[in-house]
This record gives C-alpha cells, sequence and structure tokens, in this order.
C-alpha cells in the first residue's frame, strides 16, 4: 500500500487494535509495519511505546530492523545516546546474519558464474557495495569535502539504480542534494532532489517530504537567493516543532537565521540563530555560530562577534567540519578588516583560502581571493 502511494489506507489498517490473537513472531511483523506507518507520519514517540514488549532475537532480521527503528525514533526524539545505542544494537545484528549471508553471497554468485550467468553475480556483489558507498560518501561530506562525496554517492546511486532500489535512490539523491547544494551545483542538486521528492510523494513519507522541500530551499542559500529560504523553512520547521522532531528544527533555525540577516531582519537572525547554538546539535553550532558573529558585527558588538566566531571554528574543528570552518574564517577576516584591523583579518582571509583551496571549492576561492586584493 505504502509503495502504491496509499500510505494513509495501510495506517487505518495496521494501527487499529488487535481484536484477534496472533502469534508472537507475527506480533513482531505487525510492530515492524505500524512503526514504519508512524515513521510516516512523524509520530516517533509512539514508535517507543512498549518496545520491550516481545523478546528480540539476535538471529532474526526483523530484530535488526525494530532495533533500527528505535534508533532512528530515539534520535527524532532528542536521544542521540540511546539512538546510538539502538542503532549499534542494529549493526551486531545485521553483522551476525550478514557474516551468514555473505557466505551465501558469494556461494550464490560462484554458482552464478559457473551457470555462465555474470549479471546475477555482479548483483550480489552490488547488493554489498551499495551501502559501503553511500557510507563513505556521508563520511566525507560531514568533513566537508564535498567532490569526493558526490563521487562515492554517485557511485552508490548507479547501484541503487542497476539493482532497481527505488528506495535507495530516493535515498541517496536525497544526500546528493546536499553534497551538489552546498558545491553551488544548484542544477545537479535540484535534478537528484526532484528523483527523491518524487518517491516519497508517491509512498507518503510526509517527515522526509518536508525535510526534502527544506534542504531544497536551503539550496538557495549557497546561490544568494536568501529571500526563497524563508517561507519553505519556516512552513517545515513549524511541522518538525508540531510532530516534536528535535533534530530538524535545529538546522532550520540555522537556515532562517542566515536567510534573514542577509536579507536584512537583524533582530529575527539573532533570534533563530541563538535557537540553533541553543540546541546544542553539534553539527548546527558551527553554521549558528557564522551567522550570529554577523549579527554581533552589525550591531557593533565587537567582543562578542569574536567570540562567536571562534566558538564557531572550535566547533567546526570537533567535528571535523572543513566547508563551515572556510566560512566562517572568511567572516571573521571581513569583519576584522572592517574594524581596520587589517593584519588580524588578512590572516583569517588567507586560512579560509587554504582550506578553500583544499576541499577544491573554486567559487570559494575566488570571492575569498578578491577580499584579499
Amino acid at each position: 500500500e505504502v509503495n502504491l502511494g496509499k500510505a494513509g489506507s495501510a495506517y487505518a489498517i495496521f494501527t487499529q487494535n488487535q481484536t484477534q490473537p496472533i502469534t508472537e513472531a507475527h506480533c513482531k511483523k505487525l510492530e515492524i509495519i505500524r512503526n514504519r506507518l508512524y515513521a510516516l507520519y512523524g509520530e516517533h514517540s509512539r514508535i517507543l511505546e512498549g518496545n520491550e514488549d516481545y523478546s528480540w532475537d539476535i538471529d532474526e532480521e526483523v530484530t535488526a530492523e525494530v532495533f533500527a527503528q528505535w534508533g532512528e525514533a530515539q534520535l527524532a526524539v532528542g536521544d542521540s545516546v540511546k539512538a546510538v545505542d539502538y542503532l549499534s544494537d542494529s549493526i551486531s545484528v545485521l553483522t551476525n546474519l550478514s557474516t551468514k549471508a555473505s557466505v551465501l553471497h558469494r556461494r550464490r554468485g560462484k554458482i552464478f558464474i559457473g551457470q555462465g550467468d555474470t549479471k546475477s553475480a555482479e548483483h550480489e556483489a552490488k547488493l554489498i557495495e551499495f551501502e559501503a558507498e553511500r557510507l563513505k560518501g556521508h563520511i566525507e561530506m560531514s568533513k566537508g569535502n564535498l567532490n569526493q562525496a558526490q563521487e562515492y554517492l554517485l557511485n552508490a546511486f548507479t547501484i541503487a539504480d542497476a539493482v532497481s532500489d527505488a528506495h535507495k535512490k530516493a535515498q541517496t539523491a536525497h544526500s546528493l542534494i546536499l553534497a551538489f547544494g552546498n558545491a553551488g551545483k544548484t542544477k545537479q542538486a535540484k535534478e537528484y532532489g526532484k528523483i527523491a521528492f518524487d518517491y516519497y510523494e508517491k509512498i507518503g513519507d510526509k517527515v522526509q517530504l518536508e525535510g526534502l522541500k527544506a534542504e531544497l530551499a536551503g539550496i538557495n542559500l549557497n546561490v544568494g537567493n536568501f529571500a526563497e529560504v524563508i517561507e519553505p523553512a519556516k512552513h517545515a520547521l513549524e511541522f518538525f516543532e508540531n510532530i516534536g522532531h528535535e533534530r530538524w528544527p535545529s538546522y532550520l533555525s540555522s537556515n532562517l537565521a542566515e536567510a534573514y540577516y542577509e536579507t536584512g531582519e537583524i533582530d529575527l537572525a539573532e533570534k533563530y540563530a541563538h535557537k540553533a547554538v541553543q540546541s546544542e546539535n553539534p553539527r548546527v553550532v558551527p553554521y549558528a555560530c557564522y551567522t550570529l558573529g554577523l549579527v554581533y558585527h552589525a550591531q557593533g558588538k565587537s567582543q562578542p562577534s569574536k567570540e562567536t566566531f571562534q566558538l564557531g571554528i572550535t566547533s567546526s574543528e570537533k567535528i571535523g567540519d572543513q566547508f563551515i570552518k572556510g566560512y566562517l574564517h572568511r567572516a571573521y577576516g571581513k569583519t576584522l578588516l572592517e574594524s581596520k584591523r587589517d593584519e588580524e583579518g588578512q590572516n583569517e582571509l588567507e586560512t579560509a583560502l587554504e582550506i578553500f583551496s583544499g576541499l577544491n571549492l573554486q567559487h570559494e576561492v575566488q570571492a575569498t581571493q578578491k577580499l584579499l586584493t
């Protein structure tokens, strides 16, 4: 029903109270189905209700699935520690199963080769390759190595397309939006955005759709279309706050802060930047500090501005995000030049130039060089 775009029908059927007894094995499968539907509608707290009602066997694939669902739900409600624990448990189960499965994949692949069916043998290998390529893409993106991230994610997308897995294609397309968008490659970001949007719209995944709309709007930050960010981001923020999602509001608040600053709404920029910093989301704090440092500078608060930029730089170093670190050094350097602190400002700009050169972001290299001349 979900794949046919009828998530509402499935929700009505599978979330009603059980009137007839069923076996524990079927109860577990029903739990998986319900959790999937709750996630589509942003009802993450319901996923965590009664999650110890059954004994989950480490040798069952459903156990890995439910642990992963609990982990994602804990992340959505703001408990990253429990989220990591549950996801680690899921990985442990899958590792146990994959050790057995990999042997079977290899055996089946050898049989296909023996039969002269190399296409089916390649399919077996591709199923294993996909997750590795996608994970490598996410790791490089978290470090700000966008070109390398694009390469890994495009590999993953190609594999998902080759095995005709629409869900994997949408997941990877979603990631490619950020990889291309942050690199200023708007056309490519929107192309992959459409692929992901069409899939999530078809299956009725409201949570992913709202996040996707916000990310597509956020691309405009990197190309200077700041006014186009505000309304979609505000709508998405309201949605995620209403469903009690802890992670998304911090990202959206940071994007709104930057958009408001660039459109001259300094008070609103300060409000949303503070909100993002106070979320203490380690991946968001340096981005929010970028805007808040600029806000303080515009208000003539030189010391708070300096401290905020330095906090942002320190925060970006902790998570290894070279991308935002470059922007922080450049913004800080620019404010120092405007305050007639030329030598310090030049040093910051040279650091930014070195970072952007290392990341091969030529449009940012050129923008930084203009400030140095």
